[in-house]
């Protein structure tokens, strides 16, 4: 009997359905990530909030699910992150398209920003624990 290994690449909270139900890998990964990213960013935590590993790759492995959108951004910022979050990697937006977004588009208008406070301060007693940072 022949068996074969499987082993997943990445960092589990980035990495798209396709990635963990080992189908075809193409670059449209890498924008899966990037929308996980981009919520990161918005929010100040992970795309997909307080699941743990296993409850991750659940949602990962039905593969019809993905990061909630954050609902007080800009509706190009939504659409932005929807046709990240594309289910089917196959129509899922690539880099170049993306790049041409109004979200990220040289030339679209800023909107006022409402300054806030992080969602959480991180202080280290000794410089040796910022290692990883």
């Amino acid at each position: 009997m022949l068996f074969r290994m499987y082993q997943y690449r990445g960092t589990p909270f980035y990495m798209s359905p396709e990635s963990v139900q080992f189908a075809e890998i193409t670059p449209a990964l890498d924008i899966w990530s990037l929308g996980c990213i981009v919520v990161e960013m918005i929010t100040g935590r992970i795309a997909w909030g307080n699941l743990d590993s296993k409850e991750l790759f659940n949602k990962l492995v039905s593969g019809n699910e993905s990061p909630e959108i954050p609902e007080y951004i800009s509706e190009s910022g939504k659409d932005f992150l929807r046709r990240c979050f594309e289910l089917d990697h196959r129509y899922r937006w690539n880099a170049d398209a993306l790049l041409t977004h109004p979200f990220v588009d040289d030339d679209a208008p800023l909107q006022p920003v409402e300054i806030c406070q992080p969602p959480a301060l991180m202080c280290f007693a000794n410089s040796a624990l910022c290692g990883n940072y």
